[in-house]
This record gives structure tokens, sequence and C-alpha cells, in this order.
């Protein structure tokens, strides 16, 4: 009987969670752009945590996209134009995750008759401000030509110096691309920053609604 303990308690410690492995049981951020934006330009945010550039009412620069989300909801819009590249920052705390990932979807819808895609770069620093690393290109210059896309699902690899912060900030550029006339519209939909459990469920497809160029 002595012996049948000492081995369930064996087995025990053999399995018990480590203190790490408690330390990161926080939920993933989550921003799927539903609640009102607040018209602020940065530095003043415009929902918790995001900033951009040029925050507009209107479907222009840096706007909410009422009914462009995935399942109909509400998404983020960037217009590019020839005055205008759009710029956002998000703040991220990674000291909260054992092994953090950003996921989200994005997707171009046509503006007008133009041939000019929206490109779009990412980086990190640790300052909101300034130190950003050098830009790297989500997908290829033409991944959100100016189309009708459907969302796609992207996921970006935080570098392992970021691991121990507090905080972090993660930039976002949408770039008017090369080509002729206008530039296509971006959207970015169910943002998510942490300990990432894969879905394997097939993307629901939703419809495309493109702009004229009065819009």
């Amino acid at each position: 009987m002595r012996y049948l303990i000492i081995g369930l308690m064996f087995l025990f410690s053999a399995f018990r969670p480590s203190e790490k492995m408690i330390a990161f049981q926080e939920l993933p951020t989550v921003q799927n752009f539903e609640s009102p934006f607040q018209i602020l330009n940065a530095p003043q945010e415009f929902l918790p945590d995001w900033t951009g550039n040029q925050v507009a009412s209107s479907a222009s620069r840096i706007f909410q996209a009422v009914g462009f989300g995935r399942g109909g909801g509400n998404a983020l819009g960037v217009q590019p134009i020839s005055t205008f590249n759009g710029e956002l920052v998000t703040r991220l705390s990674p000291r909260d995750f054992a092994d953090p990932k950003v996921q989200f979807y994005a997707r171009s819808l046509k503006n007008g008759t133009g041939t000019r895609p929206a490109i779009v770069f990412y980086s990190w620093s640790t300052s909101r401000n300034s130190g950003f690393s050098a830009p790297q290109i989500l997908g290829s210059t033409s991944e959100f030509a100016n189309d009708n896309q459907e969302y796609r699902k992207f996921e970006i690899e935080m570098p392992a110096e970021f691991d121990d912060f507090e905080e972090v900030f993660l930039r976002f550029q949408i770039n008017y691309g090369t080509g002729t006339g206008t530039s296509a519209r971006w959207f970015m939909d169910d943002f998510v920053f942490g300990d990432i459990v894969e879905d394997l469920t097939p993307p629901l497809l939703t419809s495309a609604k493109g702009y004229d160029e009065r819009e």
C-alpha cells in the first residue's frame, strides 16, 4: 500500500502544471471593431489601445466600416489616396502570454476603376512613437489589389526579443500602391493577440461590395 501511495504521488507531481503554465492563462486580446470609433487622431486612441494618424467619421482615411466586417458586422477600413497613407498602431502586452501571436482577417474592396493596390506593411517597437523595426510587407505588393476580395486570415509572429516586455507596439502602414487611378480600400477584422488555439473550421465566405469613383 505504501508503494502505491508513493507511486500516485510521483504521477501527480509529474503531470502537475508548472508555475509557468499556470502563469500564462490569460485570454487572448481581441478587437472586433464593433464598438463606435472615437474621431480622434494619434496620439489619442480611437479605440482602447489603438491609434490612427487620421480617423474620419465618413468612409475615408481611417474609419469604421459598418456592415463590411466578417459575417456582416463592422470592420476597420482604410482608404489610401495620393495624399494619404494610413498608419495604425496598437499596444500589446506580450508578458501575459507564453507564445503570443497576432492573427486577423483582411481583404481589399474595389474603389473606382483604378489599378492601384493597397500595400500593407507592419513593424514592431517598444515605443509608440519611434524605434520601429524595418517594415515587413504583409503578403506581397499585389496582395490587396483594387478588387472585391473575400476575407483571408493572416498571422504575424512577434519577434522573440519582445517576449519579456510589459508592452510593445505593432504598427500597420497602409500605402497607396503603384498603378493608375484609384487605390483599393483595405479592411481588417477580428484582430487577436495571445496564445492562439488554431481553429480548423473553414472560414465563412462573405459578400463583397465595391465603391464607385465618387466614394
